[in-house]
């Protein structure tokens, strides 16, 4: 344990391998026994959408020229196939929803200052050295508000005033904490942070909340939590019961995992 706790304190760290503490024998062979990881057609989506929006907000592409753009990502970035469904082809939902959501994009960019394009940040969080990149940054030119924002391709389901349904609040919590964690490094540089924002692209929607000092700090307590978590871990067994992570996001799925076929 204390060679592991060594580790945490040397590594940089980052809000990914905080929290992808899905499975502990996939976090040992990842990030502890250096086994690089294998990607899956979610994450690629969202690598692809990632490189068209980051080409669009640096205004390096317009809207003439967006789509070939993400087109030309598709086939760069989304490699693998998506899960078999029986009722709808993932893969073409997912790519039209993309294309949609280029089809009626807009950014004012008169009314917001964009402070950074997948801005890279290191900060501390305690001891501990971190690192990310905020997808946008933003301050509001007409009342200074510094809004971080996050694209994502998860599809938010509202209840009738607005917020984030019941059955999607866990899920829903990691977001807050990615970006509360994003806050550290932006506070340090601009003295604050007013909102934090998430584009749902493949629903072309948009969530925003008040920033929240209490929730800023409770994130703070949950990555010290987890960093603990990890670090007291002796065992390190395939403890993800979810087959559906196993087969379709698990990073050594077909790698290095001896356990995939083991019903767990």
């Amino acid at each position: 344990m204390q060679d592991i706790r060594k580790k945490m304190n040397k590594d940089l760290l980052s809000f990914s391998r905080i929290n992808g503490w899905h499975c502990a024998y996939e976090w040992k062979l990842h990030y502890m026994d250096g086994i690089e990881g294998e990607s899956g057609f979610f994450a690629e989506v969202g690598s692809a959408m990632h490189k068209t929006l980051e080409a669009y907000l640096k205004q390096e592409k317009d809207m003439f020229t967006l789509l070939e753009f993400f087109e030309e990502n598709w086939k760069k970035y989304v490699k693998h196939e998506a899960p078999p469904n029986k009722y709808v082809d993932i893969e073409e939902q997912y790519h039209q929803q993309c294309i949609d959501y280029i089809n009626q994009l807009t950014f004012d960019f008169e009314k917001f200052e964009i402070l950074g394009v997948e801005k890279e940040v290191k900060f501390n969080i305690g001891n501990y050295k971190f690192h990310g990149f905020i997808d946008l940054l933003l301050r509001d030119k007409e009342t200074g508000e510094i809004i971080i924002s996050d694209h994502k391709s998860f599809m938010p389901k509202f209840k009738t005033n607005g917020e984030i349904s019941k059955t999607q609040i866990a899920h829903f919590q990691e977001f807050k904490h990615q970006l509360y964690i994003y806050s550290i490094p932006i506070i340090e540089e601009y003295g604050k942070v007013d909102r934090l924002r998430w584009n749902f692209f493949r629903g072309q929607q948009e969530y925003s909340i008040p920033w929240n000092k209490e929730e800023y700090e409770e994130t703070i307590q949950w990555a010290l939590d987890r960093i603990e978590e990890i670090s007291s871990e002796v065992l390190w067994l395939p403890n993800n019961k979810n087959q559906f992570y196993c087969y379709y996001f698990c990073s050594m799925r077909n790698k290095a995992c001896e356990f995939k076929q083991r019903e767990l």
